[in-house]
This record gives structure tokens, C-alpha cells and sequence, in this order.
């Protein structure tokens, strides 16, 4: 899909999109008590966010990172997010990629492991391939903060981020090349109602 700016002297970027899911749908549920997202316009409205000056955006692919109970230890829990992750997979230029969801002392608490690793390896590595001229990265963790210092130290490549002002790491968002708050109008337009 070509994302356009408008103007006459045009150039294209190939752009690909890695977003942190526990992150995006923690701030969806804060908001609107629920994490039904429109993931089929979220690229669109994200990849219009980051155009600037006469740059026509090609998006290559969305990755999209989260976390799954093992069915051996909460059947109930798996079969609850397994349709959430197969519905993403299933549209177009998304890959889904899932961690683990492992239980914590807390009441029905859980705990995303690996989700981290698999986005940043991804995001190094596709860097490194040439796979991307720019990468919109969707999270707020300061986790992140090395991996983008090293992609565009080290490959040259722009890395934007989109985040939710109050839940983003500062270092995270200052080593950003662009910067897209997730600001209510912006949100409102990636719930489904």
C-alpha cells in the first residue's frame, strides 16, 4: 500500500511497522474498558501521522507482538486471546508474533515474557537486511531505547514511534527521528465502537 504526501518531486520509502501489543491494548482497555481496535485502519492512520515533505510511503508489512497462555497451563485464558491474535493475522501485511503469558503471584495477574525480544530482533535484523528505510515503532517501553540508538547508529535508517504521552519513556521518546502522540483523536479513530 502507497501512502502519499502530495507535491511534485515524489520518493518512496519502504516503511514497516512494529508494534508492541500488550502496550497498545493496555491503553486502549485504561481508556475504553475494552482493546477492540480497528487493525485494518490503524496503518493507515499511522502511516499518515508520519508523512512529511513529498515522501510516498510503501508499507511492507505491520508486525505485531504479543503474549499467549500455554494451553496445558489456562486452557480457559488461551482460548480467550487465541481468536484476538488469529483475526489480526489474518488481514492483510500483519504478522503476528506471540511471547509467553506467564501467571504472577498477583490474583489473575500475568506477565509478557520474551514479547520484547522477538520485536527487537526483528527490528534489528530487518534494519540490517534492507528490508525498511523507516520503521514506526508503537510502544513506550524504555526497553526499546538501546535497539533504536543501535538501528540508526548503525544503519542509518529513521525510526518514528507512536505512544501514549502518559505511559512512554522520555529517553524513549527523545531518541526518536518522529514523534507521533497518541493523542484522542488519534485514538478514538483506531477503536471500534
Amino acid at each position: 500500500m502507497i501512502i502519499s504526501s502530495g507535491g511534485s518531486s515524489i520518493s518512496y520509502r519502504s516503511f514497516m511497522i512494529f508494534i508492541d501489543g500488550g502496550y497498545l491494548r493496555k491503553g486502549i482497555k485504561e481508556k475504553f474498558g475494552h482493546d477492540k481496535i480497528d487493525f485494518n485502519g490503524l496503518p493507515w492512520i499511522l502511516a499518515n501521522k508520519a508523512r512529511w515533505g513529498t515522501i510516498q510511503m510503501e508499507l511492507r508489512r505491520v508486525y505485531y507482538y504479543d503474549a499467549i497462555t500455554d494451553y496445558k497451563e489456562d486452557q480457559e485464558k488461551h482460548k480467550e486471546l487465541e481468536p484476538y491474535f488469529e483475526n489480526i493475522q489474518k488481514i492483510d501485511n500483519y504478522e503476528v508474533k506471540l511471547g509467553r503469558l506467564i501467571k504472577t503471584n498477583k490474583e489473575n495477574g500475568y506477565r509478557q515474557k520474551g514479547v520484547d525480544v522477538l520485536l527487537a530482533i526483528d527490528m534489528i535484523s530487518k534494519a540490517h537486511l534492507d528490508h525498511y528505510d523507516i520503521a514506526l515503532l508503537l510502544a513506550g517501553d524504555d526497553d526499546y531505547l538501546d535497539m533504536v540508538k543501535s538501528i540508526k547508529d548503525f544503519t542509518g535508517k529513521r525510526v518514528y514511534g507512536a505512544y501514549f504521552e502518559h505511559n512512554a519513556s522520555k529517553r524513549l521518546v527523545a531518541s526518536l527521528d518522529m514523534r507521533i502522540p497518541l493523542t484522542e483523536d488519534i485514538i478514538n479513530q483506531i477503536v471500534q465502537k
